[in-house]
């Protein structure tokens, strides 16, 4: 974000009074529908990159522990989906937009600032849903290529693969679209880890981004440095064998559109601003 646009970063997120306007939330409407964006453009780069590296890479470290980290923006917005994907949901009956607009006042503020809403009949409505799914089937189709490229080096016996996103996506529901809220279609998020040791099956231990620096270092042989908080991260593997139903998980929010920083978790733990959202460990076998 800094390098594209010289270094000025995004000061609408920065300022809360007065709340600056979002002239842009005209685009995500505008936008929806099907062809190729930069990110999807990105994205072909990234898997091409991806597949080149491990077809040649894991060879040549033998016995030696490797990490690769590969980032994709899809299915972010814009919901612009490459056609082939577009089309395998186009003309079908979409799902139903869900949920009102809370008389919640940090909601209320949010929704000013993030108006996507407004821009949206229900033909564009139903133009975004497609290109987010869309979206979701070319992300798939790229890590199908990754998937195979690492069966083709050899090495996918003996690699743990874990599979994460930062954020999900609102599609109208509540009357959002993006993110930036904390409903469960924006903070609930995937993760899946398979491969290795991994034993099938469904974890619903209560887990967050933060606990994948010590799950990666726990994977390459590393002793990761002991969690003394609950929220601080600790190793999936050791959630696999002992699960914990009811684990302190923290969410917070102090980006674009909010009027003051805001957070969720457990009850018992820190107030409740908008909604109760524990994202959960799945775990199986590739």
């Amino acid at each position: 974000m800094y390098l594209a646009n010289d270094g000025k970063g995004w000061p609408q997120g920065l300022i809360r009074n007065p709340a600056p306007g979002f002239d842009e939330a005209v685009e995500m409407a505008r936008d929806a529908g099907p062809g190729e964006s930069s990110y999807t453009e990105y994205d072909r780069g990234i898997t091409a990159g991806a597949c080149r590296w491990l077809r040649r890479k894991p060879a040549t470290l033998r016995d030696k522990p490797w990490a690769l980290f590969v980032s994709f923006v899809s299915p972010h917005f814009p919901l612009t989906a490459p056609r082939e994907f577009y089309d395998l949901y186009a003309g079908r009956e979409m799902p139903a937009t869900v949920g009102r607009l809370s008389n919640h006042p940090v909601i209320r503020e949010m929704a000013k600032f993030w108006a996507y809403d407004d821009h949206f009949d229900a033909a564009a409505r139903d133009r975004g849903k497609c290109g987010y799914f869309g979206l979701c089937s070319f992300l798939d189709d790229n890590l199908r290529q990754v998937l195979e490229a690492l069966e083709d080096s050899g090495a996918a016996r003996d690699t743990l693969v874990l599979y994460i996103t930062d954020h999900g996506e609102m599609l109208g529901n509540h009357g959002f679209w993006a993110k930036s809220v904390m409903y469960e279609d924006s903070a609930g998020i995937p993760l899946i880890m398979a491969g290795g040791e991994t034993a099938v099956g469904v974890n619903n231990t209560p887990v967050s981004l933060t606990d994948i620096a010590a799950t990666v270092e726990t994977a390459v042989g590393l002793a990761p440095r002991a969690a003394t908080a609950p929220w601080q991260g600790r190793a999936l593997q050791g959630f696999v064998e002992a699960p914990e139903a009811e684990r302190f998980i923290l969410s917070e929010y102090h980006d674009g559109g909010s009027p003051t920083g805001f957070f969720h978790a457990p009850p018992g733990g820190l107030e409740i601003h908008l909604l109760r959202r524990r994202s959960s460990l799945s775990a199986v076998q590739s």
